[in-house]
């Protein structure tokens, strides 16, 4: 059987900072008890290359910490997979032309 959760989620994000984060929408019925993530963007090298920091937590409702636990790590991983494989994909060149 499949779950489902609904919840909802407030992005913000702040160039100003090289910043995007998340959090729960307070004042919705969320099926979870917490989530909360950002991207931080540390640009080097005169801008040529960027150094990026990740972070997420998410806490369910009804579920032992030690179960959560195992789906927190395989869902970092997974996270981070589907940057690599997106920034691998992405044409650069592409977005450079003017």
């Amino acid at each position: 059987a499949m779950l489902s959760l609904i919840y909802r989620v407030n992005h913000h994000y702040e160039p100003q900072n090289n910043h995007i984060y998340w959090s729960l929408v307070d004042d919705f019925d969320n099926d979870i008890e917490a989530l909360m993530g950002y991207w931080k963007f540390y640009p080097y090298d005169d801008g040529k290359k960027t150094l990026v920091r990740y972070g997420s937590s998410v806490t369910l409702k009804g579920v032992p910490e030690w179960v959560q636990s195992i789906f927190k790590k395989s869902g970092v991983k997974k996270s981070l997979e589907s940057v690599e494989e997106y920034v691998d994909d992405y044409d650069f060149d592409d977005q450079n032309k003017d």
